[in-house]
C-alpha cells in the first residue's frame, strides 16, 4: 500500500557539480570513519548486582530478557541440610529484584539439584532445564515449567538416570512444543520433545555420535544442536523435527558450549579448545555446518568460554571464567572474530572472584552477563551476580522520520519535505548527510526536494556522531498518475456469502492527462468480467470461494492498479437450479441439489423446508412435485460444524393454459421427450428436463465413451407433465458422456461434454 505525503514549498537545496564533489568527499570520509573499530576501548560496568536467597552458595547459570522489559535468571540456592534447590529470580530493567522462587522436588530430596537453562514461553511462564539427584545419588535429566509469576506447573524427569544425566538447554518451537537437550546417564548426547504438559513426543539418544549437547536452536527444516562428539571435538548436529539426523559436523578438539543464529546468515558457536593451543574458540558456520571462519583466543590456564551473543554491530561478546584465578572473563570481537578488547571481573572493588556462565543482549542493546561472585563487602557469601556491561560506543539512533512511510508515490513536480530526529547516548554532536540518488543535497535535520524527473529515486539520510552512523532510506516513485487511496483499505477480505461491498479508488494525476478506469473481477472459476469504469463499484458476493477484484488505472502505456482478494465463506459451494426464482406448471417435478463447500467433511447436516414446513430429507438433494397452483418456497439449510448457510428458491406454480383451438395443442409433444442438457458443455452441473404426455416409468442413465453405465440418474414412475433433474459431474473425469432415456416405448440418446 502506498501513501502519498505532499507538501507544497517554494525552495529546494541547490546542487552544483562543485558542491556535489565536495559532499562526495565528505561522505567518503564519513564512511571511512564509520568503518574504523575502537581496538583500545575497554568499557566499564554500568552496574553489578548480587542476589541471595538463603545464606551462602547462590549460583546463576542462565539469563533471559523477558517480555516485561526486565530479566530472569536461574540457578541453584541452598536448601535444607546444606543441599541445593532450583532457583528463579525476576528483576526489572535496572536489575532490581521483583520476585524470586525456589523449587524443592516432591520425589527427590534437595541433594545438589541444579538448573542450567532458562527460557520464557509464549504464555509468559518459564521453562527450566537441569538435573535432580535421587537417594542413590544418581542424576536425572529434569525439566520444570512455571506460570508467569513463577508458581510451578509441573516438574518431570526423563531418560535413564546415571552419573551424567543433565539437561543443559531448553527452547520453545514456533509450533509451541518444547525441546530439551543434554546427556543421559550413560554420557551419551540426549534430546527430547515435549508437549504443553511435559509429555514426551519423542526422545533420541545419539550414542554413536556425541557425548553432550550444551545448546540448540530451531532452524529451517529442524533443529541445530552443539556440544562435543565421541572424540572430544567441537560438534554440531542437525536433525529434523522428529530428532532424526540430517547431518553431523566435527571441528577442533575441545567443547562447543553455546550456539546463536547470526543476522547475516548462518550461525556462531563458542567454546574452548584443548590440547596444545588451549584457549577460547569462536566458530562461524553456514546453514550446512561448513566452517566460514574460526578464531582462537589465548587465555592461559584452565579457561572456560561458556556463552556468546551477537551485538548491534554484528560483532560478538563472549563470557566465561578462569577457574584457576577465580575471575570472570568478557571478550569482545568484531564481525570477523578479531579481538577488540577483553576484561576480567574479579579482584576488583565489588567482586573478589567469580565466573560468568551466560550473556544476553539487553533491551537497550547493552550486554548483560550472569554468573556467580564473592562480594568484597562480605567475603563469606557467594551470590548470584548480574552485570550490565557498557558498550564501547553506541551509534546514534534515528527515532523519528518524516515521511513515516519509506516507500512513496508522488506526482511529477511534487515537493516533499524530509526530516529526521536522532539522539546519541554519549550526547555527542551529530552530523546529517542527505543523499538524493548519487548527490549530497543537504546537511541539516530537514530538507525539501522537488521531484522533476519521472522514475524511481532514492533519498537517504545518514546521521553520524563522528565514528558510527545510523541511516534511513526512502524509495520515491515519481509518476504522472497513481492510485492515492482505496477502500476498503484491507486488500485481503474474508466475508460471508451474500455480502455486498462498496469498492473505491482515489486517483492523483497531473492536470495534463485524463486517465481511464477499469474494474475487473475474476470469479472462482477463473472467468473474468469487466464490471465498471468509474471510481466506485458495488459487488455482491453470492458464491463461496476465492475471488479477485482489480481496479486498473491507465494512461497511454502507463498503468497502476490495486487488487483485493476476497474469500467468501459458506458451507455451500453451489446449488441447482441456479436461478432462485422459478416458474412451474401444476404437477411438475423439480430436483433441488446442494453442493457443499467441503464435500469430505464429516460435520455436514442438511435440512429442507417447503413453505417453512420441514421435509423428510437429510441429504444434499430433494425431489419435489407441485400439485397445486400458487407461490411456493423451497429452503435448504446446510451446516458444516459452526459454518451454516441457507438457499431459498421461490417457485410460481401455474395451471396449464390452453385455448379451445386444437392448433394450440399441436405444440405439445405427443410422446415422451428428453430436452437437451443445459449448459452443454458444462463444468460442474447440467440441467436435464423431460416432458411426459402420460404417466410412464422413466429410466435415465449416464454412460461413458466405453459404454459403461456410470450413473443411473432416474429410475421410477412419473405422472404426466414436465420434470427437471440435475447431474452434478464434479466427481467424474472430464470427457464425453451419453444420456440414455427410456419412457414407455420411447428410447433416445444424447451426447454431453464435461469440461474442467
Amino acid at each position: 500500500m502506498f501513501t502519498t505525503h505532499t507538501c507544497v514549498f517554494s525552495s529546494i537545496y541547490p546542487t552544483t557539480p562543485l558542491t556535489r564533489k565536495i559532499h562526495t568527499i565528505i561522505f567518503f570520509i564519513l564512511i571511512c570513519t564509520i568503518l574504523a573499530t575502537m581496538l583500545h576501548a575497554q568499557p566499564n560496568n554500568v552496574w553489578m548486582h548480587f542476589y541471595d536467597n538463603n545464606g551462602n552458595a547462590n549460583y546463576f547459570y542462565d539469563v533471559f530478557a523477558t517480555t516485561n522489559g526486565g530479566y530472569a535468571m536461574c540457578g541453584f540456592t541452598p536448601a535444607e541440610q546444606g543441599n541445593s534447590a532450583y532457583w528463579l529470580v525476576s528483576v526489572d530493567e535496572n536489575g532490581d529484584e521483583i520476585w524470586q522462587r525456589t523449587y524443592s522436588h516432591e520425589r527427590f530430596p534437595d541433594i545438589n539439584n541444579w538448573c542450567y537453562s532458562l527460557i520464557q514461553d509464549d504464555n509468559g511462564g518459564f521453562l527450566i532445564g537441569g538435573r535432580v539427584r535421587d537417594q542413590e545419588n544418581l542424576k536425572h535429566f529434569s525439566v520444570l515449567r512455571t506460570e508467569p509469576d513463577g508458581n510451578m506447573m509441573w516438574w518431570r524427569e526423563y531418560g535413564e538416570p546415571g552419573w551424567a544425566a543433565e539437561c543443559w538447554a531448553v527452547i520453545e518451537l514456533k509450533t509451541s512444543e518444547f525441546v530439551a537437550v543434554g546427556r543421559n546417564g550413560n554420557f551419551d548426547a540426549y534430546a527430547i520433545m515435549l508437549n504443553d504438559d511435559g509429555d514426551v513426543l519423542w526422545e533420541q539418544t545419539y550414542q554413536d555420535l556425541g557425548k553432550w549437547f550444551r545448546s540448540l536452536r530451531e532452524v529451517a527444516g529442524g533443529l541445530l544442536l552443539v556440544g562435543w562428539d565421541n572424540e572430544h571435538r567441537g560438534w554440531i548436529l542437525k536433525t529434523n523435527f522428529e530428532g532424526e539426523v540430517l547431518w553431523s559436523q566435527s571441528y577442533q578438539s575441545g567443547q562447543l558450549m553455546s550456539l546463536i543464529s547470526c543476522r547475516e546468515g548462518g550461525f556462531a558457536a563458542s567454546g574452548h579448545i584443548t590440547g596444545d593451543q588451549n584457549g577460547w574458540y569462536l566458530l562461524r558456520v553456514d546453514e550446512d555446518g561448513n566452517e566460514i571462519w574460526s578464531s582462537t583466543y589465548d587465555f592461559v590456564g584452565n579457561e572456560w568460554s561458556n556463552c556468546v551473543t551477537q551485538m548491534w554491530d554484528n560483532g560478538f561478546t563472549l563470557v566465561g571464567e578462569a577457574q584457576e584465578d577465580n575471575e570472570s572473563r568478557v571478550l569482545r570481537t568484531d564481525v570477523a572474530g578479531n579481538e577488540v578488547w577483553r576484561r576480567s571481573d574479579g579482584n576488583e572493588e565489588e567482586m573478589v572472584w567469580g565466573g560468568y556462565k551466560a550473556v544476553v543482549v539487553g533491551h537497550d542493546g547493552m550486554a548483560l552477563a550472569v554468573g556467580t561472585g564473592l562480594r568484597r563487602l562480605d567475603d563469606n557469601r557467594v551470590d548470584g551476580v548480574l552485570t550490565k556491561i557498557m558498550l564501547e560506543v553506541f551509534p546514534p539512533e534515528i527515532i523519528f522520520h518524516v515521511p513515516e512511510d519509506i516507500e512513496l508515490n508522488v506526482l511529477q513536480g511534487d515537493t516533499i519535505q524530509f526530516a529526521v530526529q536522532a539522539e546519541d547516548m554519549q550526547d555527542d554532536s551529530l552530523s546529517y548527510f542527505w543523499i538524493l540518488d548519487d548527490d549530497t543535497v543537504a546537511t541539516d535535520t530537514t530538507t525539501m526536494i522537488i521531484f522533476e524527473e519521472l522514475g524511481d529515486h532514492r533519498v537517504e539520510c545518514f546521521v553520524s556522531e563522528g565514528e558510527l552512523a545510523d541511516s534511513v532510506l526512502w524509495l520515491v516513485h515519481v509518476n504522472e498518475f497513481f492510485i492515492r487511496n482505496y477502500e476498503p483499505d484491507s486488500l485481503e477480505l474474508t466475508i460471508q456469502r451474500g455480502t455486498e461491498i462498496d469498492f473505491g479508488i482515489d486517483i492523483a494525476a497531473i492536470e495534463e492527462i485524463e486517465v481511464e478506469n477499469t474494474w475487473i473481477i475474476t470469479h472462482r472459476n477463473q472467468q473474468q468480467e469487466e464490471i465498471g469504469n468509474e471510481g466506485e463499484v458495488t459487488v455482491m458476493f453470492d458464491q463461496s470461494g476465492r475471488h479477485l477484484l482489480q481496479a486498473q488505472v491507465s494512461y497511454e502505456d502507463a498503468t497502476d492498479e490495486v487488487s483485493w482478494i476476497i474469500s467468501v465463506r459458506s458451507a455451500i459451494w453451489s446449488w441447482w437450479p441456479s436461478e432462485l426464482e422459478l416458474s412451474a406448471y401444476v404437477d411438475s417435478t423439480f430436483e433441488f441439489v446442494i453442493t457443499p463447500f467441503n464435500e469430505e467433511s464429516d460435520s455436514l447436516e442438511y435440512a429442507w423446508l417447503l413453505d417453512n414446513e420441514p421435509m423428510e430429507s437429510d441429504s444434499a438433494s430433494i425431489r419435489l412435485t407441485f400439485p397445486e397452483t400458487g407461490q411456493r418456497e423451497v429452503t435448504s439449510i446446510v451446516h458444516d460444524g459452526i459454518e451454516a448457510d441457507t438457499i431459498l428458491w421461490s417457485v410460481n406454480v401455474e395451471e396449464w393454459s390452453f385455448t379451445a383451438d386444437d392448433s394450440d395443442f399441436a405444440d405439445l409433444p405427443v410422446t415422451a421427450q428428453l430436452y437437451p442438457g443445459v449448459p452443454n458443455p458444462f463444468n460442474s452441473s447440467v440441467r436435464l428436463s423431460m416432458y411426459l404426455p402420460r404417466a410412464e416409468h422413466v429410466l435415465l442413465s449416464v454412460f461413458d465413451v466405453n459404454g459403461r453405465e456410470v450413473l443411473r440418474l432416474v429410475d421410477g414412475d412419473f405422472g404426466a407433465g414436465s420434470q427437471t433433474f440435475v447431474w452434478n459431474g464434479g466427481g467424474f473425469p472430464a470427457g464425453v458422456y451419453f444420456l440414455q432415456f427410456y419412457a414407455g416405448e420411447i428410447e433416445t440418446t444424447q451426447k454431453i461434454l464435461l469440461v474442467k
